[in-house]
């Protein structure tokens, strides 16, 4: 993983979420404002697991858009990260996510990875 910031602005087209928390989670994302749920689903992540999902598979996302990605959790705990993130098909890139319910239900970014 390299540390780089939303701010360094890669585009990504997989998304990786880690669950440190104590509840089950799965993923999910929203719109760039952070109102609107696009999509969730995917695997089902005990505590202590992770998982990758390829963007390009999911038919609500769309290359050259932008969106928040988080954990879904249950109605009223659902958590995204605060930057929005610009996604492309036919990059390498997968942006890191975990997903924590230390203080509150949390999802921070933890920087890119690249798929070889």
């Amino acid at each position: 993983m390299s540390g780089e910031t939303p701010s360094d602005s890669q585009s990504i087209r997989y998304f990786k979420l880690r669950n440190r928390g104590a509840k089950t989670v799965h993923f999910l994302v929203k719109d760039a404002a952070g109102r609107r749920k696009v999509w969730d689903g995917g695997p089902r992540l005990v505590p202590g697991t992770e998982d990758v999902v390829d963007l390009s598979s999911i038919p609500r996302i769309q290359t050259g858009n932008s969106y928040r990605f988080g954990a879904y959790v249950r109605i009223g705990r659902n958590a995204t990260d605060d930057h929005e993130h610009m996604v492309d098909f036919g990059s390498n890139t997968v942006g890191v996510f975990t997903w924590t319910n230390v203080d509150g239900s949390k999802v921070t970014f933890d920087g890119y990875e690249r798929v070889e």
